[in-house]
């Protein structure tokens, strides 16, 4: 039967103030015949925001290596990917191919950090205010409407957002937020009560 691919991991292996640099990914693969083809890729994974919020980065094909043999039909598979651009989570497209079939699988790592974080690095403390009321589609309040939002060409008479008409509850939004405050040096955020009820959203 074709191969099996499970048990992905992603371990980072040069961390800077916070940011993933270097990481090495694992996954293993259960073949009852030997394996005849094996590739991994880390590339983009884009998830809900446009292409143009991250930086410009080419795939990676990862040179893997077998570091174990669990048992005679379960192997452990493992590369290093080095110097990440970071902003985004990354997507690895694995590929396993024996006598009986090929199979694929894809795996998504955690937010990797564009930049490092530098707000604890000094004795200054530094607040922004951050309103996180921004809803698409609209449920409660719609706040993008009230800028005139043109939904089907993802603008507002005041500009795109360089993470087009977000929704504040997108853990891939609040990451970059985070990702970009404290990477300039906010080390906190002053809340704006939208006063929705609590129960309607998971993050605020």
């Amino acid at each position: 039967m074709p191969p099996a691919i499970r048990d992905f991991r992603w371990e980072p292996t040069r961390v800077l103030n916070g940011k993933v640099y270097d990481a090495v990914l694992s996954f293993a693969v259960e073949s009852d015949s030997a394996i005849t083809d094996l590739n991994a890729v880390l590339s983009d994974y884009g998830g809900s925001i446009p292409a143009r919020a991250y930086p410009t980065e080419t795939s990676k094909t990862l040179q893997l290596a077998s570091s174990t043999q669990t048992s005679p039909s379960i192997g452990t598979y493992s590369g290093q990917v080095t110097n990440l651009k970071g902003g985004k989570r990354y997507q690895a497209s694995i590929s396993v191919t024996n006598s009986a079939g090929k199979s694929d699988a894809n795996f998504e790592t955690p937010y990797v950090r564009e930049f490092e974080n530098i707000a604890g690095m000094d004795n200054v403390l530094v607040g922004a205010s951050y309103h996180p009321w921004w809803e698409n589609p609209c449920r409660y309040y719609c706040h993008w409407d009230e800028l005139g939002a043109d939904y089907a060409k993802d603008t507002t008479p005041l500009g795109t957002p360089l993470l087009g008409l977000y929704n504040s509850n997108d853990p891939l939004v609040i990451s970059k937020h985070i990702d970009w405050a404290t990477g300039y040096g906010i080390d906190s955020f002053w809340c704006s009560y939208n006063g929705r009820p609590a129960k309607a959203s998971k993050y605020f």
